[in-house]
């Protein structure tokens, strides 16, 4: 009787031994195949027969496998929750979700599971994993460098499993949880929730610590308010000035967030709530040379947004207000060719007149730019085509005109030159230095554009120029290399 027992146990001892190494005719573990056909019996079976629940194949631990879309091609969390069932399973076991993976590419349960569909509901998998204490804060290559919170929320609109996912590993990790980390492309979870619009996400990572502003390896970053522009409310924008952030862009350097608004008509309404809460002053200015050297009504007239031009005037901005360089809004609005925000501009007494610092006027942007019916509505509304610089001797509309060079808009630069003296530019006036049109067109016969120097030449000597105008030092268009005559045929002066 007693060998009779020693023979069922040795029976009993031998059937679990069997069955935690159970192999497949090609060597792999019958859980991991029960795992890939999704047999959920089979693989309870399994298990209480005494499978090793921490098992690892080809470098690939079970948990993660059941995790992940490489063990199915959608992951069953009936699966998943059997393994967690278990008191011996390991829920901090790092592995690679596929064998033929890099170890570089090895992940946790965790993000494997957050980075895979599923057939059923993962929330209690999440939940239970973030509670045992999977690594809340482990990245690697796979996915992105993403961390469990990233890719929570990342995507487009959440659905409601979703935002519940997020909302569990939020309420159940640990203080350990890195809310400021960053993956690849700058992808953190606190961008990802403001710009799927999830409040309360956007909430609890800023209670958690979350640097307000955001994060980021782009030197233009603008933080975090701009990002809430086109929100279908003001929820987001208020949580986030409720953790302070700066009204006026995260650095002093920074673009400004009223700034972002003026691009586009319809954001008027968010700017008029934004500035009005937050007593935003619409003709602040941040560091010079920088971003933030730039006043809103300057975008707004860049981008022929009218309706922003009116809004700021309405509260205040000032219409010949500029960047620490001198550029203002009628000079952005040449610029773009923005004909309309132009218009309202002029209508308002913008001021049509003045060289900026970097040597152009109004006219002269247009000009370069080869924006024709600009220069035509400027020059009716009383901009000076022959407005002289005393600083810069290449200044002028023609001038500039002149001393450009470029095979490929040949044609459209005359027709330009042929407008401004059609609008009355003459080309003999003296810019600082005494330099004429005239004079830097032959300059430019001393390069590799000499040819486009002829036609330019020919152009100003139909319209009056004269080829023997001399400044101060006694220079005229004869002594920079060739003369007009000479430069017909291509024959330096001798």
């Amino acid at each position: 009787m007693k060998n009779l027992k020693k023979l069922v146990v040795i029976f009993c001892l031998s059937i679990l031994s069997i069955a935690g190494s159970a192999k497949s005719a090609d060597n792999r573990p019958l859980t991991f195949i029960a795992v890939e056909k999704g047999d959920v019996k089979k693989f309870k079976e399994l298990i209480d027969a005494g499978a090793n629940v921490n098992e690892v194949y080809d470098g690939v631990s079970l948990l993660i496998y059941a995790c992940s879309n490489h063990g199915a091609d959608k992951v069953n969390n009936d699966i998943v929750k059997i393994l967690l069932d278990s008191p011996k399973i390991n829920v901090k076991t790092i592995s690679m979700t596929d064998g033929d993976y890099d170890k570089t590419w090895a992940t946790t349960p965790l993000v494997a599971l957050l980075s895979s569909a599923s057939y059923n509901s993962k929330l209690e998998s999440v939940v239970r994993l973030v509670k045992m204490g999977v690594d809340i804060n482990y990245h690697s290559e796979f996915n992105n460098k993403f961390d469990a919170l990233i890719v929570a929320t990342f995507g487009g609109k959440p659905s409601d499993e979703s935002k519940a996912i997020t909302m569990a590993i939020l309420n159940n990790a640990s203080p350990k949880l890195n809310v400021n980390y960053m993956g690849k492309y700058d992808a953190t979870g606190y961008l990802n929730t403001v710009q799927s619009q999830h409040a309360e996400a956007v909430e609890a990572i800023l209670k958690r610590g979350a640097k307000v502003e955001g994060i980021s390896s782009s030197e233009s970053w603008g933080g975090m308010i701009p990002l809430t522009i086109e929100h279908d409310n003001y929820d987001i924008l208020d949580i986030i000035m409720k953790y302070k952030a700066n009204k006026y862009g995260p650095t002093p350097s920074s673009s400004m967030p009223l700034n972002a608004a003026m691009m586009k008509g319809k954001d008027v309404k968010w700017a008029e709530y934004f500035i009005t809460k937050y007593k935003v002053d619409v003709n602040h200015l941040g560091q010079p040379r920088t971003a933030a050297d730039e006043p809103a009504i300057n975008v707004a007239a860049f981008w022929n947004n009218v309706e922003g031009i009116k809004f700021l005037l309405n509260h205040g901005a000032k219409i010949d207000l500029s960047t620490s360089q001198g550029i203002n809004a009628i000079q952005m609005a040449a610029q773009h060719n923005s004909l309309d925000a132009a218009k309202y501009l002029i209508e308002q007494k913008a001021k049509l007149t003045g060289y900026n610092s970097v040597s152009f006027n109004a006219m002269s942007y247009a000009a370069v730019a080869n924006h024709l019916d600009m220069l035509e509505l400027l020059v009716k509304s009383g901009a000076d085509v022959n407005e002289v610089s005393k600083e810069w001797p290449w200044a002028g509309p023609l001038a500039k005109l002149a001393t450009m060079f470029n095979p490929l808009d040949k044609k459209t630069r005359l027709k330009t030159i042929s407008k401004l003296l059609e609008l009355g530019a003459n080309p003999n006036v003296l810019h600082a230095q005494d330099m004429t049109a005239m004079m830097y067109a032959a300059k430019l016969g001393t390069s590799e554009g000499w040819k486009a120097a002829v036609e330019h030449c020919e152009l100003l000597i139909k319209s009056g120029a004269n080829v023997n105008l001399a400044n101060t030092a006694g220079r005229d268009g004869t002594h920079d290399g060739f003369s007009v005559r000479k430069l017909k045929t291509c024959q330096p002066v001798d």
